[in-house]
């Protein structure tokens, strides 16, 4: 047995009792499953991500990158064969002005905010002077912030982000957002095959569900204020077909059917309800949910049933179409880190040093064996031994 840990304290409501220790027992299985001497099953990761999510930045660190195919430790300005990393592109001075808007609801304090803010800039500015087919939208940097507050440095968010505004999110990143706003029907055609009187009361307010817009640019990172359920929201969307967040826009839309019906038609009211949206939203049955509507409801069979003229916003080269990509299916992938237990355990630790010694000399003090790792308990917390 290598002495590699794993340190998992759950935290805030489910500190104690039998979800503490589930949820424990759920993040040894994921660790042990990323650092496996074998490739991941990218099938398993799939499996976790839709119904349990990563659990922790710590995970998602290594989870993201596997999923998404990318090396997550490529510093593209150390490279010397690619030369200094220039941050010149048509939408700089837009960047700018989004980058200072960036961040605000995290609870980061000034400081730090300050320091993350720099790495936005640098890694949105980098991806779109690297790519000058891409065109930047508002809410891109919401995209990015996400991936800097999971993934940490510019180094190991820069990949990440990139791969997103090349796949799922690459028809955001045409000239306009035409495409994107046709593909608001889908959302209805989804929420008719599930609901039709409700379908019929969303028809009857005249206008498409704008209001989800922001849903689909950001996946919900400028509509949550808590950062826990926008990363548990990627988990799922990363790990999914990239028009999953229409999918779970429509369940969220049957999730709010009492108040869509009272609307009566009045879109001001539907729209007012829609862009307030709680903090104690049940993501995690919305995911299952938004999943069993896709395994109905598959976007081949969605597309057919809108007007032909929305078709021509999921042409044949369509990333919407060409799903699963080739990293999706396993290729391009990157081998997990030698000594990832140990750097998926160490914020739970932080601002604790005692905590690591204590542990080391304590050991053992239960234990239970849970796919070829055992998973101990120690002064409250959990350390996975493999």
């Amino acid at each position: 047995m290598s002495t590699d840990f794993v340190f998992w304290r759950p935290s805030g409501r489910r500190t104690n009792g039998k979800n503490g220790r589930d949820r424990a027992l759920q993040a040894a299985y994921i660790a042990s499953l990323l650092n496996s001497s074998d490739p991941p099953d990218l099938e398993e990761l799939r499996r976790i991500a839709r119904e349990v999510g990563f659990l922790s930045p710590e995970i998602r660190r290594h989870a993201w990158p596997i999923l998404l195919g990318v090396k997550s430790k490529v510093d593209c300005s150390s490279n010397p064969e690619a030369g200094p990393v220039s941050y010149i592109h048509k939408d700089n001075k837009q960047v700018q002005l989004d980058v200072v808007r960036s961040m605000c609801n995290y609870g980061l304090r000034r400081t730090e905010r300050e320091r993350k803010l720099a790495d936005l800039s640098a890694v949105m500015n980098s991806i779109l002077a690297a790519n000058p087919d891409l065109h930047y939208y508002q809410g891109f940097n919401d995209v990015c912030s996400i991936s800097i507050m999971v993934m940490g440095t510019v180094e190991q968010s820069r990949p990440v982000a990139e791969r997103l505004a090349r796949f799922h999110f690459r028809e955001a990143m045409n000239k306009t957002l035409v495409a994107v706003q046709q593909a608001l029907q889908i959302i209805l055609r989804v929420v008719e095959r599930r609901d039709k009187k409700l379908y019929l009361a969303l028809e009857e307010c005249g206008m498409e569900p704008i209001f989800a817009i922001s849903w689909i640019l950001t996946w919900f990172a400028h509509d949550l204020n808590s950062i826990a359920q926008v990363q548990r929201l990627y988990d799922f969307f990363i790990a999914s077909h990239p028009l999953m967040s229409l999918y779970f826009s429509a369940s969220l839309l049957c999730f709010y059917r009492k108040g869509v019906m009272d609307a009566r038609g009045d879109y001001t009211e539907l729209h007012r309800l829609m862009q307030t949206l709680p903090s104690d939203l049940p993501i995690d049955k919305l995911v299952l949910d938004s999943h069993r509507m896709f395994q109905l409801s598959p976007p081949s069979k969605v597309i057919a049933a809108a007007s032909l003229d929305r078709e021509r916003a999921f042409t044949g080269d369509s990333m919407w179409r060409v799903f699963p990509y080739p990293f999706a299916e396993g290729e391009g992938g990157e081998p997990p880190p030698p000594h990832g237990p140990r750097l998926i355990a160490w914020k739970a630790a932080k601002g604790h040093p005692h905590k690591r010694m204590v542990i080391r000399k304590v050991g053992v003090i239960s234990g239970a064996l849970l796919g070829g790792v055992v998973l101990v308990q120690v002064l409250g917390g959990y350390v996975l031994m493999s």
